[in-house]
């Protein structure tokens, strides 16, 4: 027989076929039966299979019962997928697209979004699986192919059996092969775990690499109310871009060193690092914008008082609070669901390994990697809500953001103090990686000529620093 992981297993031939084999496979997956949910010419409102598991209830469509079967879809096809389901008369929990068209980012970050919108209000979550995700579910499980792909599993023929009888008077040349045989296949399994030891370790020095990158974010956000917009590029968002890309490559070079399940979860952890280092990108643009304000008062400066602009900085109070809590949101989802998820993301590289390797899996070794599932469903649901006191709940960053309840009602002379504060240090850290504006206040004689020189030091300071970590 091939080896299970190196058959390319052919399309069902027809729709019937395709659902007979999405029983099988999502049985697979949770280990209990999947029933169909009524039968062809009833009205099913979306759901084609259905399980109760653990309390939970799991309904299944597969794509392609009316029309259009194995062809590629779209993200509207997702759409209509999950609206197709709003009159089905159960609650369901979990809803599973499953089609034979390829796997495609596009249509699971459409999912995710799906998920995303859902969780608020209390409704499933959605997953897409192509076929090359079904292929590697297949692969996993011998009863499967089996069932479906008996073609693989050849049987002798009576003839073999008598050729096999008569060729016992050549036991000893049998017993040389076959021991010759053996040392191959010896050979071929050491190199195949040695391989998939390097990858791990690999995937492990990229993994702690991104979580020491995190670290140092993490320190520098929690050092300041309010980080500047260079900071923030050159501590978080332009060092996780790269190293997400690393890992992003990788895992995508060594899917077959992982089994199926574990690839799948490490895919949807990098997705949703990739979603929060968005969230990153937007707390740079707003703390930007307030920096521009700022800016833009120093250069009223440069007018005579007659033409300047007295209302340049009208409602700065505002967007330097709308700046603080999306930096707050970016540093409590990083300390309460990116540094777990991390851990376990590199658990399950771990378990993962040891297993191909016939090794033993530590109890608390699978428990963390087991954790990623329920991280990232919460995290789908987490919303930090705006804080009325942000720039006293910027110094309590040593705290989870679940455990913090802020009552003190406005205005508060701390919380006063603590704009003030952020006001006077936004003068000379919006300032950073602007040297046109800097120069523009020098010529007008708003800063000293040392000024861009000043900045310009400080700028290499957090840079070298950066870079150094």
């Amino acid at each position: 027989m091939t080896t299970p992981n190196t058959v390319n297993y052919p399309i069902p031939a027809d729709w019937q076929h395709f659902e007979r084999l999405s029983i099988a496979i999502m049985s697979a997956i949770f280990q209990k039966r999947f029933r169909q949910y009524g039968r062809n010419g009833q009205r099913q409102d979306g759901v084609d299979l259905y399980c109760k598991h653990d309390g939970t209830f799991i309904a299944v469509q597969c794509k392609g019962r009316n029309q259009g079967y194995a062809s590629r879809l779209s993200p509207d096809d997702i759409n209509k997928a999950v609206k197709s389901t709003e009159r089905f008369q159960y609650k369901i929990d979990e809803f599973y697209i499953l089609t034979t068209g390829p796997d495609d980012k596009n249509l699971e970050q459409r999912a995710f979004e799906l998920s995303y919108s859902h969780s608020e209000s209390g409704r499933f979550t959605i997953h897409v699986l192509g076929w090359q995700t079904l292929e590697n579910i297949i692969r996993e499980h011998e009863s499967i192919q089996r069932s479906f792909y008996k073609g693989f599993f050849k049987k002798l023929s009576i003839k073999q059996y008598s050729i096999l009888i008569a060729t016992g008077c050549l036991l000893v040349t049998l017993s040389i092969l076959g021991a010759h045989r053996y040392v191959n296949y010896y050979n071929e399994t050491s190199a195949q775990q040695k391989a998939t030891s390097e990858d791990t370790e690999k995937f492990v020095a990229l993994n702690d690499k991104l979580i020491k990158i995190y670290n140092h974010c993490n320190e520098m956000m929690a050092s300041n109310i309010l980080s500047s917009s260079f900071e923030l590029k050159q501590f978080c968002t332009i060092p996780i871009a790269k190293q997400l890309e690393s890992i992003d490559k990788f895992v995508q070079k060594t899917s077959l060193s992982i089994d199926a399940r574990a690839y799948d979860n490490m895919r949807s952890m990098i997705d949703v690092l990739r979603e929060d280092h968005r969230q990153g990108l937007i707390a740079v643009e707003m703390t930007r914008f307030f920096e521009d304000i700022i800016i833009q008062s120093q250069k009223e400066m440069c007018l005579p008082e007659k033409q300047r602009n007295k209302d340049v900085a009208k409602g700065l109070r505002t967007v330097a609070e709308d700046a603080v809590n999306q930096q707050l949101q970016f540093y409590y989802v990083l300390n309460d669901f990116i540094f777990p998820g991390m851990e376990s993301m590199k658990a399950i590289a771990l378990t993962s390994a040891r297993q191909i390797n016939g090794q033993p899996v530590p109890q608390s070794m699978l428990d963390q990697a087991n954790r990623l599932s329920g991280i990232l469903k919460e995290r789908s649901g987490y919303k930090l809500n705006k804080s009325q006191t942000p720039f006293s709940l910027s110094l309590m960053k040593v705290y989870s953001s679940r455990n913090i309840e802020m009552s003190v009602s406005l205005p508060d002379p701390v919380e006063e103090l603590r704009w003030n504060d952020v006001l006077m240090r936004s003068i000379s850290m919006s300032f950073l990686g602007r040297n046109s504006d800097v120069q523009a206040l020098v010529t007008c004689d708003v800063f000293r000529t040392e000024a861009l020189q000043h900045f310009r030091k400080e700028e290499n300071e957090i840079r070298k620093k950066a870079e150094s970590l």
